[in-house]
């Protein structure tokens, strides 16, 4: 798994792409929810290590938001490569999802 932010060319996905709004099964408390890869819907995903990005309340962490960015790097068992990212600006916390430009679908995000 690359383990490095800013995955080359990267393209962006919506929240709701990567979410599973059914249970599949799943007994447990139900505000729990799967994560699915935004590209093809596959749900065996593994997470790499977790960066944080210094922004230096500055606009230094590559993202829009002048504070900090928590990346949650993704590997699907299907190949895709992708990324939770939470940016931190002015108090305000943003999720957003960046895909892997190597297996980015065109108007699969």
């Amino acid at each position: 798994m690359k383990e490095a932010w800013l995955i080359e060319g990267a393209g962006m996905a919506r929240l709701s792409d990567v979410i599973v709004h059914d249970d599949g099964g799943w007994h447990g408390y139900p505000w729990y929810k799967r994560l699915q890869c935004p590209l093809c819907r596959d749900t065996y995903q593994h997470t790499g290590h977790q960066q944080t990005i210094l922004g230096n309340d500055n606009y230094e962490a590559g993202w829009e938001g002048r504070g900090d960015l928590l990346v949650v790097p993704l590997e699907g068992e299907c190949g895709h490569l992708w990324e939770i990212c939470l940016g931190f600006h002015k108090g305000e916390t943003f999720v957003f999802v960046r895909v892997g430009a190597s297996n980015y679908l065109d108007g699969a995000a």
